[in-house]
């Protein structure tokens, strides 16, 4: 679990999960590579910055009241935290990390399961999820520039 613990305090912007009065930590690898529990915490069960942007922008989306709150993985919820957090990867330089590949993998297995095109639906939630990312990276700047000021 150390391991675990260095690799969350090098995960980037994680001061804007803090400030959102999130805790993030490390999780027994089960079922799921991660979490957002609202309002709450971010739980991680691997080291890996998709999985991280993934459930940050689940909770910038709660922050703006756009996320879904019912039972289970929603298809809407979904394509915005796995799209936004490709695309916020890409903001950051983490080409890498972004996982494009993956990020189309797993919308288009979300689509598939709810009998969606997945062009359609990703252009239907491009603006939610540019939103999300958006808070996330304004959050960020005006945090730097606090911290710069004081």
């Amino acid at each position: 679990m150390e391991s675990a613990t260095a690799f969350l305090e090098t995960l980037p912007l994680l001061e804007v999960a803090h400030h959102w009065g999130l805790v993030v930590k490390a999780i027994v690898p089960g079922g799921r590579l991660g979490y957002y529990r609202s309002g709450i915490e971010i739980g991680l069960a691997v080291e890996n910055l998709s999985t991280w942007t993934h459930e940050l922008c689940h909770a910038a989306d709660d922050r703006q009241g756009t996320i879904t709150h019912a039972g289970g993985q929603r298809l809407d919820n979904e394509v915005v935290a796995e799209l936004g957090g490709a695309i916020l990867l890409e903001c950051l330089g983490h080409t890498v990390e972004s996982d494009r590949g993956g990020a189309h993998t797993y919308i288009e297995g979300y689509c598939r399961k709810h009998s969606r095109d997945l062009l359609s639906a990703c252009s239907e939630l491009l603006e939610r999820t540019c939103s999300a990312v958006e808070l996330i990276l304004s959050t960020a700047e005006a945090l730097s520039a606090q911290q710069e000021a004081a």
